[in-house]
């Protein structure tokens, strides 16, 4: 049985005292392990697209029916607008949601693993708990605003921890051998 509140590599992101729902998120986001690094790449991508990947595969379906069945270049530039347009949105929920399921985990989830599973059950509470929906939100927008400095932050912060062990290992390597 996973019990997050006593992973050391976790801290509380989130806790509601009166619905007792608590989120975990890494201490150091640098520890993001693999399997979630690479589904929170895939979920920024459509976050940064303003569309759900179910969408967007409607989307190009009736782009493609407009096309290959009916010959109609009119609709399919239609839909081809619809794509266009959410490119100039401010955000798309679904997707910014999915991406705040990659990075934050309930009490008894794994973080190493991602997990259909316990998404279904996060995206439940946001259904249910509109408060910690908006909360989650504005993490996610800020997270999309600023991802790449916020990244190149942790990668300067991680360096400045491990400046000392590197100093050690440099003297290691450059000291005379006997």
């Amino acid at each position: 049985m996973i019990e997050n509140k006593k992973n050391e590599t976790l801290q509380v992101a989130f806790e509601d005292p009166i619905s007792k729902i608590t989120f975990y998120c890494l201490k150091n986001p640098l520890d993001l392990p693999a399997m979630r690094g690479v589904h929170a790449l895939k979920a920024k991508r459509f976050a940064d697209l303003k569309i759900d990947v179910e969408s967007m595969r409607a989307l190009m379906g009736k782009i493609k029916t407009a096309i290959n069945v009916k010959q109609d270049f009119v609709e399919a530039m239609g839909w081809w607008q619809q794509i266009e347009f959410r490119l100039e949105m401010i955000t798309e929920e679904k997707s910014l949601l999915d991406l705040v399921c990659l990075y934050y985990y309930l009490p008894n989830e794994n973080p190493a693993i991602p997990s259909a599973e316990h998404t279904k059950a996060k995206l439940k509470i946001f259904e249910d708990h509109p408060h910690i929906k908006g909360f989650f939100l504005r993490i996610a927008i800020n997270m999309m605003d600023n991802f790449s400095m916020q990244h190149d932050e942790a990668v300067l912060s991680y360096l400045k921890e491990t400046e000392q062990l590197a100093n050690i290992l440099n003297e290691m390597i450059h000291e005379p051998k006997p």
